[in-house]
C-alpha cells in the first residue's frame, strides 16, 4: 500500500480572504440581529411598564369598598391590552433558545404589570393574586413564562400600593378597610419570610425593608384612626 505523504494543495490567498470575510460578516449579522432585538424588546418592555403604571393609576381611582355591580370593563380592557403586548414579545423574541436571552430585558415590565394585576385582585377580589393565577387569567395557552423570580419582586412592590390604598380609606373613616389593608402586608411578609435561596437576596432585603415601612405606615393610619372612633 503507498501512503501519499505529500502536503495538502494549499488555498490560494484570494480563496482564504474570501473564507474570513464570510466568516466576519456572518458575525456581523449575528450581532446586528441580536443588537435590534434586544432594542425591540426593551422598548415594548418600556410600552409594558408605561402602561401598568397606568393602570395602577387608575385602579387608586376606584372608590373604597366596590360596589359588586361596579364596572370593571375599563380596567379589564387595560390589563388585557398589556398582557398581549407582553405574549408579543415573547411569541416574536422569547422563544426557544432566546428565552433567556432577551428574559431580562422584559423583567421590569413584567414585574410592572404583576404589581397592576395583584393590586386589582386585592381591591376587586380581595385576595393575592397567586402565579398560577396570573399565567391562567391572563396568558392561558400561551408561551409567555412568569419566573418565581419575577413574581416575588412584583408581588414586593404591591405594599407601596396598598398602603396607598389604606391611606385613601382612612380619610374616608373606613376603619376595617384599613385593618384589611394592614391584615394583608402583614401576612405578604409572613410569606416572604418563608422565602430561601433567592437569587438576589439584597435586592428582595430592600423590598422586605420598603414592605416593612408600608407596614408601620398603615398600623399608624389605623391606630389614628381607632382613636377617633373611639
Amino acid at each position: 500500500m503507498i501512503v501519499d505523504t505529500s502536503p495538502p494543495p494549499k488555498k490560494q490567498k484570494g480563496s482564504e480572504s474570501s473564507d474570513l470575510v464570510d466568516i466576519f460578516t456572518s458575525a456581523r449579522k449575528c450581532l446586528d440581529t441580536h443588537y435590534d432585538n434586544t432594542e425591540k424588546v426593551i422598548r415594548h418592555s418600556r410600552d409594558i411598564t408605561r402602561l401598568s403604571k397606568k393602570a395602577i393609576f387608575a385602579l387608586h381611582r376606584f372608590p373604597v369598598q366596590l360596589p359588586q355591580d361596579y364596572n370593571l370593563d375599563a380596567i379589564n380592557k387595560e390589563l388585557s391590552h398589556i398582557s398581549s403586548l407582553i405574549l408579543t414579545v415573547f411569541s416574536e423574541y422569547l422563544q426557544g433558545p432566546f428565552l433567556f436571552r432577551y428574559y431580562r430585558h422584559i423583567c421590569p415590565a413584567i414585574q410592572e404589570f404583576i404589581e397592576a394585576a395583584a393590586f386589582k385582585s386585592f381591591l376587586v377580589d380581595k385576595n393575592l393574586l397567586s402565579n398560577n393565577d396570573l399565567v391562567a387569567t391572563y396568558f392561558a395557552d400561551s408561551p409567555v413564562f412568569i419566573d418565581d423570580y419575577s413574581y416575588i419582586l412584583g408581588l414586593s412592590d404591591l405594599a407601596g400600593e396598598v398602603n396607598r390604598y389604606a391611606i385613601k380609606a382612612a380619610t374616608e373613616n373606613n376603619l376595617s378597610e384599613v385593618q384589611r389593608a394592614l391584615d394583608f402586608l402583614k401576612a405578604l411578609e409572613n410569606g416572604f419570610f418563608h422565602i430561601s435561596d433567592f437569587p438576589q437576596p439584597e435586592k428582595l432585603a430592600v423590598k422586605l425593608h420598603t414592605l416593612r415601612e408600608s407596614i408601620l405606615k398603615t398600623e399608624h393610619a389605623l391606630f389614628t384612626l381607632s382613636i377617633t372612633h373611639l
